[in-house]
């Protein structure tokens, strides 16, 4: 985390870094009323990702900004929401769908339509709608009946502004299903929104933290906050009527033996 200097930015990061340490920060906690908060989903896309600047198609904006969110299906939400405000052309990518039983080989018993409604953890999407300068960590500059083409948006130089083009892979999955599902589709999605646990690492300059979905594993509330540089550029999203949200520690995992005697072996 780097944040500029000043008063409201050093009270962020000393309350920051108590996060995984006070007790008192443990569990639901209240949010400091220093920290900007709203309840409204459309005021709070807008923060982030402005509408006059969307229909203009300006990709600069998508460069160090993102909407963080807990949950995939909360991502796709948001992804549907923002695309309405694009007027690029747009293309739609439906997935190639196999499953294939260990007993019998190939099966047919499912329909095209179901299984492209299917989606889980590394799995490209089985319907895909991309806008040419959509925001995939690329900007989409051509769309074609079987790939695309995209220029990539990196804090990295020496991949920022590289063209690139992307085709259609096959991805073999058995994740909570009854089958093997084998899918041959792109394996990108838009990102105007991204999971938390996908921005760890990065440094943004505005952010909105969706959590109206609470977070559900140790420090992913500390990583989505710690993605910003100025808490003037963070809002929060929060379910209307509440200040709180959950702050998962183990506390456990952050302490360490007193002594070696205490070891058994």
């Amino acid at each position: 985390m780097r944040v500029i200097l000043g008063e409201s930015n050093s009270r962020f990061s000393s309350w920051l870094g108590d996060l995984p340490y006070n007790q008192n920060l443990y569990g639901v906690i209240e949010l400091p009323e220093w920290i900007k908060t709203t309840d409204d989903r459309a005021f709070f896309r807008e923060f982030v990702y402005p509408i006059h600047l969307l229909r203009a198609v300006d990709s600069s904006i998508f460069r160090d900004r993102a909407i963080l969110t807990s949950r995939n299906d909360n991502v796709n939400r948001f992804n549907v929401e923002i695309a309405q405000f694009i007027t690029a052309a747009s293309h739609g990518y439906f997935s190639a769908d196999q499953v294939q039983s260990d007993e019998s080989g190939h099966i047919s018993d499912y329909t095209t339509e179901y299984l492209q409604t299917l989606s889980g953890q590394g799995l490209p999407l089985g319907k895909l709608t991309l806008q040419a300068c959509a925001m995939e960590h690329l900007i989409i500059t051509r769309l074609y009946n079987h790939c695309v083409k995209g220029r990539i948006i990196s804090q990295d130089p020496r991949f920022d502004g590289k063209e690139h083009v992307i085709s259609r892979i096959t991805v073999t999955t058995r994740e909570d299903l009854p089958f093997t599902l084998i899918r041959k589709q792109l394996p990108i999605r838009p990102c105007y929104p991204m999971t938390i646990n996908k921005s760890q690492a990065q440094t943004l300059k505005r952010i909105g933290v969706d959590l109206t979905n609470s977070v559900f594993s140790r420090g992913q509330f500390y990583v989505a906050l710690s993605r910003i540089t100025d808490i003037e550029n963070m809002l929060v999203l929060l379910t209307r009527g509440t200040k709180s949200t959950n702050n998962v520690v183990y506390p456990e995992v952050l302490l360490r033996p007193q002594s070696s005697s205490n070891i058994q072996g």
